[in-house]
């Protein structure tokens, strides 16, 4: 029988004698917690300090939307049997995942040519490639993040040939399943970043899927795509996300 996570949300969470969730890992955007399984953890989306005090409690919160916006796209690729740390939704700004030994690398994939890849490249700003390209990123906590490549990776340990090229595999399956419900939804992936980790002997999908993570645009603009709409950086970011969250999941 396949071992299944406890199923309510309050006998999920791993208290401290005090009463308080145990905190393992703080991020800028979430914040993991133990659970009472030790396969498993609690992600909880973090504000991110757009809201400036204004919100009402009517609309739904950042975290919230950002919560709902990855586990809809995790649930999606779920679909086309990509392996990932996500389990299920607990509650609107938190997530069940599997306790994943993530590894210390990104992968970021460009669609269109944004980012640095202008400046580098000598191609214009905003330029839709007709080829999506895929680079590696080293950020271990005590280095700066830094441009490397596979043979970077084998020479100094951080994944095996076998594990980059699912690593490879993955990304650029990924890429193609979210391309394509964005092409459905008039929407673009413009660009996105991919952390993965090792669970029981495979490589997993990990963090999020957020638009922390996932650069999306929108394709229903007359002239030209708008690749900037749906910015985390948006100064009324609970309607970009609650827009883009319908966009996703059809509810317009």
């Amino acid at each position: 029988m396949k071992h299944q996570p406890h199923s309510s949300a309050e006998s999920q969470q791993s208290t401290t004698r005090e009463g308080k969730r145990e905190l393992i890992l703080e991020g800028h955007e979430t914040n993991f917690y133990l659970s009472h399984d030790p396969d498993y953890l609690i992600q909880e989306f973090k504000a991110n300090g757009h809201t400036n005090g204004k919100r009402s409690s009517k609309k739904p919160s950042p975290q919230s939307l950002r919560g709902g916006i990855s586990s809809y796209l995790f649930e999606h690729i779920d679909g086309f049997h990509i392996p990932t740390h996500f389990v299920k939704r607990i509650t609107d700004s938190e997530v069940m995942v599997r306790r994943l030994d993530m590894i210390p690398m990104f992968v970021k994939v460009y669609n269109f040519s944004v980012g640095s890849i202008p400046e580098r490249f000598g191609i214009k700003d905003g330029t839709q490639l007709e080829f999506p390209i895929f680079e590696f990123y080293l950020h271990a906590n005590e280095h700066p993040v830094t441009w490397v490549n596979e043979h970077h990776l084998y020479a100094f340990g951080i994944t095996t040939p076998d594990e980059c090229k699912q690593i490879n595999r993955l990304s650029s399956k990924i890429n193609a399943v979210l391309r394509a419900l964005c092409l459905r939804r008039k929407l673009v992936l413009v660009e996105l970043q991919l952390e993965f980790g090792r669970y029981k002997g495979q490589i997993y999908l990990g963090n999020d899927l957020s638009p922390r993570m996932c650069r999306f645009g929108d394709a229903t603009v007359e002239k030209a795509v708008d690749i900037n709409k749906y910015s985390p950086d948006a100064e009324d970011v609970e309607a970009v996300y609650s827009e883009l969250l319908d966009r996703l999941s059809l509810k317009i």
